[in-house]
């Protein structure tokens, strides 16, 4: 059997090491290395790992002054010589059976890359908090290319972090593949770069690591100028990326390029508006919407008409200020391509809505969910379709049956919901797959289940009042 080693970057997470060293070190089998890189620590993490390198001659420390995340992370893969190496934040720990479950899915099935999943220990206690890294019986655990990978997870599924990865070590080293150099966001360009290149990758469903949610970790910081400018470089290096590949041509995957620039440049302007002065803002994005633009069209987009991609081509068009997106403007605009993308996508989420039946009069609908969506989804119907005229409810999962209502209709618990519903719609991109599970087990196979999310990667519904505002469009 091969070898695994572990690679742990530090900085002053003292009151979190003993648990991440520990499930480390009790693994059922252990690893190769366990190299730890403490990056300029101020407080006593450093004594902690001295006292844990004393104790096992597998575990190798380093101490350098503070250079971020990526240089230590790339500092602890020149001393790697195992089969495979993963990643371990210092905040966070792993299952025991973790060089195991690894050992077993590389060695059997030959992977570049071995993709899995984790549990979240959240600190900070926010409720209703989703586990955006919980792709358990979302993912196929069948053996693809990392492309294949990439269009199949992305959105919904697709995650950043390379701690939720193992690697085969010659595979990263062959292609040349690093973390650019920066304290944050520096996995941006690593996660995307070693998912391109990888011919064999699988992913399993099992939650092997546990990531701490926390306030003053990365992720939870206050953001500055220099953060803005090192998110701006690696999704840049990541459009760049995907120009420079010039063999790939499965529309799915121009597809799911596509999406990807859509969205990681609506990214980079939340960034941008937040975190720059106006005049910095505006000029800024000027830069950036040029590219952004000159990279879009190198893209075959116009095979890209999923609702996904046109809800997404369409809140670009919505949002375009013509005083620094001056291309972008021009071209939806003065080229007439708003009317085509916005009618089209009003015209497919159509046939989607008149699906749905809310128009008989002898159904008994819920709708589950009494939030943003639902809202959304409303409006859509009536704009687009027509008026509701079933009996209609709203579902949750928490409120008691009959003790508020949403758009003048009562809410029912979906454990009252038997005796009122015989079908259900499900309007929530980000808990769809919840809402399915609970009503599944509740109803059995004894109601009809609507899902708008099952096939789309994305939310799919867009304002209509802003959507409808300017264009002349009449619903057959």
């Amino acid at each position: 059997m091969g070898k695994l080693s572990v690679i742990i970057p530090i900085y002053n997470t003292e009151q979190y090491l003993e648990e991440c060293f520990d499930s480390v070190i009790n693994q059922s089998i252990g690893f190769d290395k366990i190299i730890l890189v403490n990056d300029g620590s101020t407080d006593n993490s450093l004594e902690i790992c001295k006292r844990y390198a004393k104790q096992h001659e597998n575990i190798i420390l380093f101490n350098q002054s503070n250079k971020g995340q990526g240089y230590s992370r790339n500092f602890g893969l020149r001393y790697i010589d195992s089969d495979y190496v993963m990643f371990l934040d210092s905040d966070d720990y792993l299952a025991k059976n973790t060089v195991e479950t690894v050992l077993r899915e590389m060695e059997k099935n030959h992977l570049d890359t071995l993709y899995f999943d984790t549990n979240i220990k959240d600190d900070i206690n926010i409720k209703g908090r989703r586990n955006y890294y919980d792709r358990v019986g979302k993912v196929d655990e069948e053996i693809t290319t990392g492309q294949e990978y990439f269009i199949k997870c992305y959105p919904n599924y697709y995650v950043v972090s390379p701690c939720m990865v193992a690697f085969k070590t010659s595979f990263l080293k062959n292609n040349n593949i690093y973390f650019p150099e920066y304290r944050i966001f520096e996995d941006v360009v690593f996660t995307f770069k070693s998912m391109m290149l990888a011919d064999r990758v699988k992913y399993i469903p099992e939650r092997l690591y546990t990531r701490r949610h926390r306030y003053e970790s990365t992720m939870t910081r206050n953001w500055t100028y220099q953060d803005y400018n090192q998110i701006l470089s690696v999704y840049l290096q990541n459009w760049n990326y995907i120009l420079e590949m010039k063999n790939y041509k499965d529309i799915n995957l121009i597809n799911s390029f596509s999406l990807y620039l859509l969205r990681t440049y609506r990214e980079i302007k939340a960034y941008s508006k937040k975190i720059l002065e106006t005049a910095d803002y505006k000029s800024e994005m000027r830069k950036v919407s040029n590219i952004f633009f000159n990279t879009w069209k190198r893209i075959d987009v116009y095979n890209c008409l999923s609702l996904t991609y046109l809800s997404h081509i369409c809140q670009l068009i919505l949002n375009i200020d013509k005083e620094y997106e001056t291309d972008l403007y021009n071209y939806f605009y003065d080229g007439n391509y708003r009317n085509y993308y916005v009618e089209l996508y009003i015209q497919k989420l159509v046939n989607l809505l008149i699906k749905l039946p809310l128009s008989n009069e002898e159904s008994r609908v819920g709708i589950y969910g009494t939030g943003y969506h639902t809202s959304k989804l409303i409006k859509a119907y009536t704009h687009l379709v027509g008026n509701i005229k079933c009996e209609l409810y709203f579902v949750d999962s928490y409120k008691k049956s009959f003790e508020d209502k949403y758009y003048e209709k009562p809410i029912i618990n979906i454990t009252d919901a038997k005796k009122y519903i015989n079908s259900i719609i499900l309007s929530s991109s980000a808990y769809e797959d919840e809402m399915y599970d609970t009503v599944k087990t509740i109803f059995g196979d004894n109601i009809i289940i609507y899902r708008f999310y099952d096939k789309e990667k994305d939310d799919i519904l867009l304002d209509v009042d802003m959507l409808l505002s300017g264009i002349s469009y009449k619903s057959k």
